[in-house]
């Protein structure tokens, strides 16, 4: 919205088409004083400005601040335009001087108002992004600081899954909360970690923090997002969702408490969570994703969750981190576990600090290539692609000191 990212809207904003008139307005190109309003050359007539506008306004306007040259734009879009974003440059010149700005949900059918980030914090959902990547969970994770607040199911990306988290929920504490060692075979867990069970059971009452420092397995160790750069953190926030066995999927800044639950675990009374998920994700991601170009990174058993529909598999590229090694003389190209995950985060956390904007599955390839890795793209089945990145073998001290995921 404004030059500052502390920006806020004043009492001394005006609208000068109020001020001073139209017909003043016109006049007052040859005015000495500045003009810090719609355009560099000028203000323009509201009727010229806003053809083709539509909305609920009768023109887009200016609201801007006498001692100062930043410049408000509001922008009422038609409801059946949810996603619209504001231009970088309007019809006749006029500037914005947004700020980065995040995605907020809006009742279907009600209008698209875009305010600045200082204002609202809402921003287009993810259709108008070029690329969103889908991540697996890890099962290793780090119990949130006990002074955070707790799990608001409300609050996450996706409200209208809250009934269907609200039943995996109540179920996994049902169960956490009977026999440990039904529990137990049940999250396919060892009575050692009884521990888990104990916080499943509470796990309405437990602390909560970003799903982004809470997840804490190979990929998310080598994505290290806190050494990222304030601009390619913002980026991933954006352009991320990570699959949930417990929630579905969640944004990187959604907060949530540690938990134990696979999305192949079958609970009582619910039956297979990725059979669940499967039928009430496909409303909200289709609207979320939009035309995105999906680099989809996650395991098989979550990708079992939601895929896009047909029509959109064109747009869906898959990751396959294969490693390359010599047997008998020949080079052999092998799908590998641990490596995979840790060339999947270096690889999101290049594709983050690059802030990459590909719109196409070849685009993205090149992009990666550009970046440093061997990477190879390939139609794969029902119209998708599969991207191949190719790593060298881990030295063996490094294996050796494999991490738990």
């Amino acid at each position: 919205m404004a030059s500052s990212d502390r920006a806020v809207l004043r009492p001394a904003f005006v609208r000068s088409t109020r001020e001073l008139g139209r017909a003043s307005l016109k006049r007052s190109r040859r005015d000495t004083r500045p003009l810090l309003d719609l355009a560099p050359g000028g203000v323009y007539l509201a009727t010229t400005v806003t053809c083709r506008a539509g909305g609920l306004l009768h023109h887009r306007f200016t609201l801007t601040a006498v001692e100062t040259a930043a410049v408000c734009f509001l922008w009422h879009c038609p409801a059946g335009h949810p996603g619209w974003a504001l231009a970088t440059t309007l019809p006749l010149g006029a500037r914005t001087f947004l700020n980065d700005v995040r995605r907020c949900d809006r009742p279907a059918g009600s209008p698209a108002v875009l305010l600045g980030y200082a204002l609202t914090g809402c921003a287009p959902s993810a259709r108008n992004t070029r690329v969103l990547i889908l991540l697996p969970p890890s099962e290793g994770k780090a119990r949130p600081d006990g002074a955070n607040p707790s799990l608001d199911l409300a609050s996450l990306t996706f409200a209208s899954l809250t009934p269907t988290r609200e039943q995996v929920l109540d179920a996994l504490v049902r169960l956490c909360r009977g026999r440990l060692a039904t529990a137990c075979k049940t999250l396919g867990i060892s009575k050692g970690q009884a521990d888990e069970v104990a916080r499943n059971a509470v796990l309405r009452d437990e602390p909560a923090a970003p799903a982004r420092n809470v997840f804490t397995g190979v990929l998310f160790q080598h994505l290290e997002f806190a050494s990222l750069p304030r601009s390619a953190q913002s980026w991933f926030d954006r352009h991320t969702l990570i699959s949930s066995g417990l929630f579905g999927f969640v944004a990187p800044n959604d907060a949530i408490p540690a938990y134990r639950l696979s999305a192949d675990t079958t609970l009582p009374r619910i039956g297979s969570n990725t059979a669940l998920y499967r039928r009430v994700l496909a409303p909200p991601m289709r609207e979320f994703v939009g035309n995105s170009l999906i680099v989809d990174a996650r395991s098989q058993v979550y990708a079992n969750m939601w895929l896009p529909e047909p029509e959109k598999a064109d747009r869906l590229v898959s990751v396959r981190i294969l490693q390359r090694s010599v047997v008998n003389g020949r080079e052999q190209l092998k799908v590998v576990s641990h490596h995979n995950k840790a060339t999947k985060g270096l690889l999101v956390r290049a594709l983050a600090a690059a802030r990459v904007n590909a719109r196409t599955p070849t685009a993205l390839a090149d992009a990666v290539r550009d970046l440093g890795f061997e990477a190879h793209i390939a139609p794969a089945a029902h119209g998708s692609w599969q991207l191949d990145v190719i790593t060298a073998p881990l030295p063996p001290a490094k294996r050796a000191a494999k991490p738990r995921d």
